[in-house]
């Protein structure tokens, strides 16, 4: 969630004309709230397991220790500002202006990069390490977030769009594939760079041997499909979408091909978002994290 709102803010800075169209200050103001509800749902439940007893969730006084005397519990102190922060720009703030998206993404890119204080990252790997981890969840949060507005207007092209409309998508795309090109060269690099923080000195033989590293090459996997699909969508779908701008026909086809990509590029990023939960759990040398 704190993904879709940074890569959504970051979205209306590059593609105004599609912001504007597909009304992203009411999504971005729908993603803080349940950003807000998402912290607020791990706080309870990190509070619980350190009790031990599921009903100490919500007792005021556990919560407070959690929050303050936990480095887990303050990042989520600091997760929370910043998207509370984000929040009151998107309702107080002229959403039009570059100044107003520009603290938002910050802010927003704040609370996702605290993050990497709650995982690995923070387990001892040192600051080389902890920037790695802060620069993949960026760029992960750029690229997921991308797919809410590209699945609403996908989903707003079943009905017929005029010539701007279809100018705008296009223009989006376009810039998207800009922008996409530097997100998968950071989310490469990172990511061999985690593994081999993590998997030193013997990585092959963790991703092969352990759990560890089975669900990693499953992740690369699902990740290898997105990269499949945007590579696509960049080389195949955008010029066709540019082309459907004064020909309704392909204009048509073209939009049909973009909810198709969008749904299956969403599952197969549900599906990475699944697995990094589930490797957040384990150590690559097969103990369980405590």
């Amino acid at each position: 969630m704190f993904g879709a709102v940074f890569g959504g803010a970051l979205f209306t800075l590059y593609a105004p004309g599609a912001a504007a169209l597909l009304r992203m200050r009411r999504t971005l103001i729908a993603a803080t709230l349940g950003a807000l509800l998402v912290a607020g749902v791990m706080l309870a439940v990190q509070t619980a397991l350190m009790s031990g007893t599921p009903g100490d969730a919500a007792d005021p006084e556990l919560l407070e220790a959690v929050l303050t005397g936990t480095g887990a519990g303050r990042a989520l102190a600091a997760r929370g500002a910043l998207i509370s922060a984000a929040l009151a720009a998107l309702v107080v703030l002229p959403f039009r202006s570059r100044l107003t998206l520009g603290f938002v993404t910050a802010l927003s890119g704040g609370a996702l990069a605290s993050m990497a204080w709650s995982g690995h990252g923070a387990a001892g790997g040192g600051v080389v390490h902890l920037t790695v981890v802060v620069l993949h969840l960026l760029a992960a949060g750029a690229w997921i977030g991308a797919l809410v507005p590209f699945g609403r207007f996908a989903l707003r092209a079943r009905g017929s769009l005029s010539e701007g409309e279809a100018a705008h998508m296009a223009d989006a795309l376009e810039r998207f594939a800009g922008v996409g090109s530097v997100i998968v060269a950071v989310l490469i690099l990172t990511g061999v760079l985690n593994t081999w923080f993590l998997a030193r000195p013997d990585v092959v033989g963790v991703l092969f041997s352990e759990l560890w590293g089975r669900l990693l090459l499953l992740k690369l996997a699902l990740f290898g499909g997105m990269l499949a699909i945007a590579a696509l969508n960049r080389f195949s779908l955008t010029p066709a979408v540019r082309r459907g701008v004064t020909d309704e026909e392909i204009s048509r086809v073209a939009f049909r091909r973009l909810r198709s990509s969008v749904v299956v590029e969403t599952l197969l990023a549900f599906g990475v978002l699944a697995l990094v939960a589930w490797l957040g759990t384990l150590s690559p040398q097969g103990d369980m994290m405590m």
